[in-house]
């Protein structure tokens, strides 16, 4: 399981050394540490203004407090998250939140 946390693309600055960047798919365009490889961030086109960042790579991830989870018809059927937010089958912009039992 992966988390991304979703920003606007101005309001991201990179310091340090440069990311390496790879197009996983048309219109996708994912980076990493140069040095490391570790994964950093994934871009796509249908998302022209954000960026989203991958929680794990952060100094302290736990104070990111989410608000939604988008993609859950992508999630693994064992996977339970019971924290009350809104799930999406996508994202909010592409259709109602998923009902609890889903």
């Amino acid at each position: 399981m992966t988390t991304y946390v979703g920003f606007a693309r101005s309001d991201v600055q990179w310091s340090g050394d440069s990311l390496r960047t790879f197009p996983s798919s048309a219109g996708v365009l994912r980076s990493f540490c140069a040095r490391c490889g570790s994964p950093l961030s994934f871009s796509g086109d249908r998302w022209p203004d954000e960026i989203h960042l991958f929680a794990a790579s952060f100094d302290d991830p736990a104070h990111l407090k989410p608000s939604v989870h988008v993609h859950a018809g992508e999630q693994l059927s064992w996977l339970r998250l019971d924290d009350g937010l809104p799930r999406y089958a996508t994202t909010p912009r592409e259709g109602p939140p998923l009902s609890s039992a889903d």
